[in-house]
């Protein structure tokens, strides 16, 4: 009986059904990165996003180094980057290359990842981690993470910040991901160090106290699921139009989305310190819905059109042909007549 593998990795199927649907849409290879928590040997994946490609063909895929750290920092605290995900051609399966396992190992002098490759439109699938340099094959399994719906609370220091779990997690290992990554949470809301009310030529003086200057933090709920929503820190003086562009390219939304609190619409004048600690939900709004139909809509009348067009041209020219051919032969029989 082979022995049981003691890394798994468990993907949520909403997040799974999405990557194959994006995948039917490409004809080349496709990668995410797989988004959710690490507990012990076992990478619960609730989310992905795709990559921001760097070089992609039918046979492969490369993410931008330089834009990874941007995905990271809008990671809500106790969340992580399990490992990739992309797809490789049915001729090749779900076995990893020696590209895929350059990467893997490249990957692992940060930490321990769980890395997935897929094929045959999702049918083939198999999971892969890096051990003392070897890579070793993981069991994965595509289910729905409902029942292990992530839990979060405000971590007072004096500031606020949240963190996802699962609720019957040890506290001992909530711990640990918060030494991990709570640095990183904190900087994204207070770096680079601004003082209230203060230039950066101006004197300190004898000030009895100096506050730093926090950002605005608003978090974003993704369309594809509502397991947690994404976490955004900028400067509170920039408007919602300022960042709106960046947020959409991140999360791999559509272009024309608008974005909604509780309380409405979220117009791109507002100023980021109004949005301070709220939250954003995505959804293509009615005016861009109308638009882009309207637009599809003149697309057809004019293909229509222009196919009629050349339907009718076509007519004509037959219609031609025949007019020219009845004279022709009206004027030889005229010529045959007057010979005899």
């Amino acid at each position: 009986m082979p022995k049981r593998s003691r890394f798994r990795l468990i993907i949520d199927s909403t997040a799974f059904n999405y990557v194959v649907k994006r995948s039917k849409e490409t004809k080349t290879e496709i990668g995410f990165y797989m988004i959710g928590i690490m507990r012990g040997n076992t990478g619960y994946v609730y989310d992905v996003v795709e990559f921001p490609y760097l070089d992609r063909s039918p046979v492969f895929v490369s993410s931008d180094p330089s834009k990874l750290g941007r995905i990271l920092t809008a990671l809500p605290l106790g969340l992580r980057i399990i490992g990739t995900l992309h797809k490789h051609p049915e001729s090749l399966g779900p076995e990893y290359s020696s590209i895929d396992e350059s990467t893997y190992r490249n990957w692992s002098s940060a930490g321990f990842f769980i890395h997935a490759i897929f094929s045959d439109n999702g049918g083939k699938i198999a999971a892969y981690a890096v051990i003392d340099d070897k890579i070793k094959k993981a069991s994965v399994k595509i289910m729905d993470l409902s029942d292990k719906r992530l839990h979060s609370a405000l971590i007072r220091i004096p500031l606020e910040l949240r963190i996802f779990y699962q609720p019957n997690e040890k506290t001992l290992d909530l711990l640990n991901r918060m030494e991990r990554s709570i640095l990183v949470s904190v900087a994204k809301r207070i770096l680079p160090l601004k003082i209230d009310n203060k230039s950066l030529e101006e004197e300190i003086g004898e000030e009895g106290s100096i506050r730093i200057k926090n950002k605005a933090v608003i978090y974003v709920f993704p369309e594809r699921h509502n397991y947690f929503p994404y976490e955004f820190s900028y400067p509170t003086d920039l408007s919602f139009g300022d960042v709106k562009r960046e947020i959409i390219n991140l999360l791999g939304l559509n272009e024309n989305t608008e974005f909604f609190t509780e309380n409405g619409l979220v117009h791109e004048s507002i100023k980021l310190s109004e949005l301070n600690g709220k939250i954003l939900y995505p959804a293509r709004s009615i005016e861009k819905l109308i638009e882009e139909i309207v637009k599809q809509e003149v697309k057809k009348q004019v293909l229509k059109l222009s196919m009629d067009i050349n339907t009718e041209i076509i007519d004509l020219e037959k219609k031609v042909h025949e007019l020219v051919k009845k004279e022709v032969e009206k004027f030889f029989r005229k010529m045959k007549r007057s010979e005899e």
